[in-house]
């Protein structure tokens, strides 16, 4: 449901928030992820509208990379992964496309899949997904989350949606209710 809280559950994960009382635990290990640089450095998160460069598509999935040391072979295969392969076959440029200002010349959806290619591309080990596929078409989604499975395998994963299709593709799912978090499956 919104407003219970899944949005601060996910700032408390990275870190940017610390919890007024209780405590973080990992394998039974309480720990504090609040300004953690160690712990913040693991984490990928993709929010429902993320921040995206005035740069090229290629800039934008490899933002933060050295551009020497830009792994092509990993963009080609990120963007077949976040289907994004349309939207750069479609563009002028390809991967040289311009997107514009937080990426206001292509669509939402495309907006989307562009910050799940520039994710997987970070290889972090802990994603936190919050509404990141909520624009993108339900065949589009399906296939992502198909392909979520292969790149996230040894990964954690931590999903917000309110699309109950995409429980098939989780291990476990919770749900918080009344200030408490419980185990659905």
């Amino acid at each position: 449901d919104s407003g219970v809280g899944k949005t601060t559950l996910l700032n408390l994960l990275m870190g940017l928030l610390s919890p007024l009382s209780g405590q973080l635990y990992a394998d039974r290990n309480s720990f504090s992820a609040y300004q953690n640089k160690f712990w913040q450095e693991k984490i990928c998160h993709i929010p429902q509208n993320s921040l995206l460069a005035d740069a090229s598509i290629l800039e934008n999935i490899t933002y933060g990379s050295d551009n020497k040391n830009i792994d092509m072979e990993k963009v080609k295969e990120v963007c077949k992964k976040a289907e994004l392969e349309n939207l750069i076959k479609k563009s002028e440029n390809g991967l040289n496309t311009i997107i514009g200002e937080k990426g206001l010349k292509i669509s939402g959806g495309e907006r989307q899949r562009l910050s799940i290619a520039k994710a997987i591309y970070s290889d972090k080990e802990i994603f936190l997904l919050d509404e990141a596929t909520n624009a993108i078409d339900e065949d589009t989604e399906t296939k992502i989350f198909k392909n979520f499975k292969e790149i996230f395998r040894n990964k954690i994963v931590i999903i917000i949606s309110h699309n109950k299709r995409n429980y098939d593709f989780c291990d476990k799912i919770y749900e918080i209710k009344n200030k408490k978090i419980e185990i659905i499956k």
